[in-house]
């Protein structure tokens, strides 16, 4: 009896294997960014709008007014901390906490996460200290002092 030596398949010709996995996994990495630098510029306009028309619609109301003072009595360090470390922290979170076991779960995680880091982003940019209660000068054109009031307006 004649015995047939096993041959190997042929390697495969096309697809992501036939970029080496090295090349398929940066390719992956690449996409995944830019997906989610994508995601998160979305995120952020659409919260930044979303903030816009509810100042727009829901301007004097008591809840405006509570958030506008909250934000004019954060000192500008704790502020400026918090719009430069919240969303990422978030979207890093999101993105490492919250994983599927699914193929392509981190991609939708990343994708995910980087949404709503940048909807936080919106979120805090778009709520301006000072909104309800301002100082005016004013000055008497007419005076010979030159003195100046200063009023506090609260509309």
């Amino acid at each position: 009896s004649s015995r047939r030596a096993s041959v190997p398949p042929p390697p495969p010709t096309g697809g992501r294997a036939s970029l080496g996995p090295g090349m398929a996994g940066v390719l992956g990495a690449c996409c995944t960014l830019l997906f989610s630098l994508v995601a998160a510029c979305l995120g952020a306009l659409f919260a930044c709008g979303l903030g816009a028309v509810a100042h727009d619609w829901l301007y004097g109301w008591t809840v405006m007014r509570a958030v506008s003072a909250l934000s004019s009595r954060t000192p500008e360090a704790v502020a400026t901390l918090a719009l430069l470390l919240l969303p990422p922290s978030l979207a890093a979170y999101w993105a490492r906490c919250c994983r599927g076991r699914a193929e392509g779960a981190a991609f939708g995680q990343a994708v995910l996460g980087a949404l709503l880091g940048g909807a936080l982003l919106g979120l805090l940019a778009s709520t301006p200290p000072r909104l309800y209660g301002y100082d005016v000068a004013d000055q008497d054109i007419h005076s010979t002092s030159g003195a100046k009031a200063v009023a506090t307006v609260e509309l």
